[in-house]
């Protein structure tokens, strides 16, 4: 596990500058739920109904595990301003991979869960760790899956400069 925020300044491809804020590597298989609930019919406790989308126990468990290893790593203050945020998922090679690819230690994951949900899921826990204010506030974002003998969640994320 990795926590820097060393200064390191990059140009974003929108041509501001930025400067990384946080560095977070945790060295885990990520969890593949997504976190989405199909949307349904739903009861309250009084017995009233409601349009909503259930949270599975998979998805909150997914939840309770990325928080557990995020949380540790937030900034003391939410940061502030437009933010570049990078985040790549590298997930352990299934058992019945050829093991040519494996051999490339890391290949592109095109399989389920899809990136937008796995993004969405992660990017509610960073708010809810307080990495930032809100999400609103993600000028750029960049994401890649894959798999790799090394499996890992990376996640850096920097202030951009106007």
């Amino acid at each position: 596990m990795n926590n820097s925020s060393n200064g390191f300044s990059r140009v974003c491809s929108n041509g501001f500058s930025r400067v990384l804020a946080v560095s977070v590597k945790v060295p885990i298989n990520p969890p593949r739920s997504t976190m989405q609930g199909s949307t349904r019919i739903l009861k309250r406790r009084d017995g009233s109904t409601f349009i909503g989308r259930p949270t599975n126990s998979n998805a909150r468990k997914a939840r309770g595990l990325l928080k557990s290893y995020l949380l540790p790593y937030a900034p003391k203050e939410p940061l502030d301003g437009a933010l570049y945020v990078n985040i790549i998922y590298n997930f352990e090679f299934n058992k019945s991979e050829k093991k040519s690819n494996k051999d490339k230690g890391i290949i592109p994951h095109s399989k389920r869960p899809d990136s937008d949900n796995l993004m969405k899921g992660l990017l509610d826990v960073l708010t809810e760790c307080k990495y930032w204010n809100d999400d609103s506030q993600i000028s750029s974002l960049q994401f890649e899956k894959n798999y790799s003998a090394d499996p890992v969640l990376s996640i850096n994320i920097y202030n951009i400069i106007a």
